[in-house]
């Protein structure tokens, strides 16, 4: 009964991100704010991530239950969204997304540290454990439904975009009503005595087994995060009307979805080592399509290489690390890593693509192809350190 709560949770929490993130862009556009307003709002995200998960693992693992900071993450996301729907002027949506972005972000890192610690629970009951891409899986079912669901509102009916603020606000208050079903996990007596949790867990990133492989997963992230900020301008330059972009990119999701319930066969199939290196592959297959084929069949193609990707950069790094540390550091590790691949490696996409765009002479579609030959560049070299460098234990899954 509890994993089913854990379920509902990333179906909740990830639904709450699908409903506003896609739709952000128009909605702020709407409002009548210029393109650098938008772009100075949604960097609000990218330095949140940088910050937050951090407070909240330290506080998780020396203060506070993460089922209490899980609470009250969520109802301070619901309050600030529905502030956020009440408001119209710059400086209030600026101040209010950067909160919003503040109080959510940590939560999937949050919400990780959770499920492996019941798991934990499970596995010395002797019970049955699932295995976590079994419950991380809802977590892109949650993400995507809002995506077709509400693209389907918006062509056949006159509903307002503002209402995607309203929903992800509603999606935050249920799914702070399912946390209050889950008792608290009481912080261990001696948690505060001589550890410092992210201290703790930058040193156990040190150690040469987890050191080379997060630096090659990071070398991947850089590369993901090109493709997730530039994709949309990508599709704009090949003349793709504004009312699809937003589906072509939900079908990677699809994917990620099929992909993620395929885990088990996959682990099976390709080991470890194998999975990992066939979403390094896939995407540096993705990039180099993108760049050296640009059209709308390609683009659609290439989504189909997003399920690997997150099989390798967002799965397999959770579990693997999560099996290298101790419990008083669990939350502040899912933390680190949140901030290394969501928030470093992001804001490097970002600064990477946008320069590497100004490479070409002739701008516009062309300069995309540059960018994203440079991520391929970062993806082959995450490829490329990946096999050199790191050596998995016989029989290691992460499933």
């Amino acid at each position: 009964m509890i994993i089913l709560r854990f379920r509902f949770l990333y179906l909740i929490l990830y639904g709450t991100f699908g409903s506003l993130g896609p739709f952000l862009g128009p909605y702020l556009h709407q409002l009548g704010f210029n393109d650098a307003q938008i772009g100075r709002i949604s960097a609000c995200g990218g330095m949140a991530m940088l910050v937050a998960p951090i407070l909240y693992g330290h506080l998780a693992d020396k203060h506070i239950s993460p089922q209490k900071l899980m609470r009250w993450g969520l109802l301070l996301t619901a309050a600030v969204l529905t502030a956020l729907w009440c408001v119209g002027a710059f400086w209030q949506v600026y101040i209010l997304y950067l909160l919003y972005a503040l109080v959510s972000s940590p939560l999937p890192p949050l919400l990780a540290s959770m499920l492996f610690a019941q798991l934990q629970r499970m596995l010395i009951a002797g019970q049955v454990v699932p295995s976590y891409v079994s419950v991380r899986l809802w977590g892109s079912v949650g993400f995507v439904l809002p995506l077709f669901l509400l693209w389907g509102v918006f062509r056949y009916s006159d509903l307002p975009l503002e209402i995607v603020v309203p929903l992800a606000a509603v999606l935050s208050l249920i799914g702070w009503l399912c946390m209050r079903a889950l008792p608290d996990t009481a912080v261990p007596e001696d948690a505060g005595r001589g550890h410092f949790p992210i201290r703790d867990a930058l040193c156990a990133f040190g150690r040469a087994d987890v050191r080379h492989f997060v630096i090659a997963l990071f070398f991947l992230a850089v590369s993901s995060a090109t493709i997730g900020s530039f994709q949309t301008r990508y599709l704009q330059e090949l003349g793709v009307a504004s009312q699809w972009i937003g589906l072509i990119v939900s079908l990677a999701v699809v994917v990620e979805v099929c992909f993620l319930s395929l885990a088990p066969v996959m682990f099976r199939l390709l080991g470890l080592n194998g999975v990992i290196l066939f979403g390094m592959a896939g995407t540096v297959v993705r990039l180099v399509l993108l760049a050296g084929i640009p059209s709308i069949a390609t683009a659609l193609v290439a989504q189909l290489f997003h399920g690997p990707l997150v099989l390798a950069l967002s799965i397999v790094p959770s579990v693997y690390v999560n099996r290298r540390i101790e419990e008083h550091f669990r939350t502040s590790t899912q933390a680190a890593l949140a901030v290394l691949f969501s928030g470093v490696a992001a804001l490097f996409g970002c600064l990477i693509g946008g320069y590497s765009t100004q490479l070409s002479p002739y701008g516009g579609l062309h300069g995309l192809q540059v960018t994203f030959l440079v991520a391929a560049i970062f993806a082959l070299l995450a490829m490329l350190w990946f096999m050199l460098k790191v050596r998995f234990k016989r029989g290691e899954t992460a499933y």
